[in-house]
C-alpha cells in the first residue's frame, strides 16, 4: 500500500513496484486519514509512507492503527529529522528522497525478507499449536444426534450434516437428502461434537468443514460460503476473525 500527498511520488512508487512480479499494489491513499480506512480494509503486509502530510501524518497514523499483525514499514520522506522516531516505531528502512531505483529496491528487499521471517513463524506457531491440540485430552464427542419422531428414534450420524441453524429454542440440521429438527441450543450442540469439525459463519449458523466446497470474500468482512450441495450462505461481519482463521489453517494445510 501506498501512502503520499504527491500523486508524482505515487507513481514512482506504482512503477518501481509493478517491475517485480511477486508485488501487488492493493491500495493508494493521499493522507494518513483516508490511509487509516483502507489500512482496515486491505491489512496489507507493507507500507510505503510518507511522513509530511496534511491532517494526519504519517507518525501519527502508525501509532493509531489497530492492525495486528502491523505491516512492514519502508518510510519514503524528503526531511531527515525523523528518521529517529522511525526506527522507534520499527520501521524497516527509511528512504529520504530524492533516491535512485537501487536504494529502493534495497529497502523493498529488507522488507520483503522480514515479510518472509515472519510468515515462518506464524506457520510454525500454527504447527505447534495444531499439535498441542492433538496431544491435549479429547471430550467425549458424538458421532451421530439421535432424532425422535411419532415414536420412533433413530440416528442421524454427524458426518452427513452439512449445517446447522437455529430456529428459536431448536436447531435444523441439514443434510443432503433432508432437513432435521430437534430441540436444542447451537452451544449445547457444539459443546457435544469435535469443535474441530464445525466453524461458525454467523450467530445462528455452524457449517461442518469438510463439506465446504468453496469460500468467497464479498468486502465489508463479509464472505460467502458455497456448500457441497450447491447451496450458498452468507457469514456475518463480526464471524469475520473464526473465519480468516479458518482459511489460514486451510492454507498452511495445503502447504504441508
Amino acid at each position: 500500500m501506498l501512502v503520499d500527498d504527491e500523486p508524482f511520488a505515487r507513481q514512482r512508487l506504482r512503477r518501481l513496484l509493478d517491475s517485480v512480479s511477486y508485488i501487488q499494489v492493493v491500495a493508494e491513499a493521499k493522507n494518513g486519514q483516508e490511509a487509516l480506512e483502507l489500512l482496515q480494509k486491505y491489512q496489507p503486509d507493507l507500507l510505503f509512507l510518507d511522513i509530511q502530510m496534511p491532517g494526519l501524518n504519517g507518525i501519527e497514523l502508525l501509532v493509531q492503527h489497530q492492525l495486528d499483525p502491523a505491516p512492514q514499514v519502508v518510510f519514503v520522506t524528503a526531511y531527515d529529522q525523523y528518521a529517529v522516531k522511525a526506527f522507534d516505531l520499527q520501521a524497516v528502512d527509511y528512504l529520504l528522497k530524492p533516491f535512485d531505483d537501487d536504494r529502493f529496491h534495497q529497502a523493498l528487499e529488507q522488507a520483503v525478507q522480514q515479510i518472509n521471517l515472519r510468515e515462518k513463524a506464524l506457520q510454525h506457531e500454527k504447527i505447534l499449536q495444531v499439535i498441542h491440540a492433538h496431544q491435549s485430552p479429547q471430550k467425549e464427542i458424538k458421532k451421530a444426534i439421535e432424532i425422535k419422531d411419532k415414536g420412533r428414534s433413530y440416528f442421524v450420524p454427524i458426518v452427513d450434516i452439512l449445517w446447522v441453524q437455529s430456529d428459536g429454542n431448536y436447531l435444523r440440521l441439514f443434510t443432503e437428502p433432508k432437513t432435521y429438527l430437534i430441540r436444542e441450543t447451537l452451544q449445547g450442540f457444539m459443546g457435544s461434537v469435535s469443535e474441530q469439525q464445525f466453524l461458525r459463519i454467523h450467530r445462528s449458523i455452524i457449517v461442518q468443514k469438510i463439506h465446504i466446497a468453496s469460500v468467497q470474500y464479498l468486502g465489508n468482512n463479509q464472505y460467502q460460503f458455497k456448500m457441497k450441495n450447491e447451496e450458498v450462505l452468507q457469514s456475518s461481519r463480526s464471524n469475520k476473525p473464526e473465519i480468516a482463521e479458518y482459511l489460514n489453517e486451510e492454507q498452511l494445510r495445503k502447504n504441508i
